[in-house]
């Protein structure tokens, strides 16, 4: 049982961004940011980031925007926030992101993702619940 909700981010014309970055990714890169997503939905916010899954976007600095960092074909660095309409209980994917010699990945993103975090937390009209990759083409995934 899910102990968290997980949103995305949809822009103005109500198209879900995470699902559209997520589309243009490997099976495998799906299915394991679908893994990392599934961690999210259980485990307590302490625990993921004593594991490192889920990250400062400035290392050292706490601020509203996390990462996740997810290893596959390339180095996957979708950038989230807890909440921001119920804090304890939810978190929403602003924007997608990959990592490149350690820099993120397309140029201004995390600019992007706080402006997305700033829609949302006006108004539960820029989101969706979260779109799942890997189950689409295998409904045995994480069951």
């Amino acid at each position: 049982m899910s102990k968290y909700a997980v949103w995305d981010f949809m822009n103005s014309k109500q198209i879900n961004e995470i699902a559209l970055w997520g589309r243009e990714l490997s099976w495998r890169d799906q299915a394991k940011l679908d893994q990392k997503v599934a961690m999210l939905e259980r485990v307590d916010l302490g625990i993921l980031k004593e594991t490192k899954l889920l990250r400062d976007l400035v290392p050292g600095v706490a601020g509203p925007i996390l990462r996740i960092r997810v290893r596959g074909d390339q180095v996957l660095s979708p950038l989230l926030c807890q909440g921001p309409q119920s804090p304890a209980e939810e978190y929403t994917f602003l924007a997608g992101a990959v990592e490149v010699r350690g820099q993120l990945e397309p140029e201004g993103v995390a600019v992007w993702a706080e402006a997305h975090r700033q829609k949302v937390e006006s108004s539960e009209g820029w989101r969706c619940r979260h779109e799942w990759f890997a189950r689409k083409t295998d409904p045995g995934f994480l069951e």
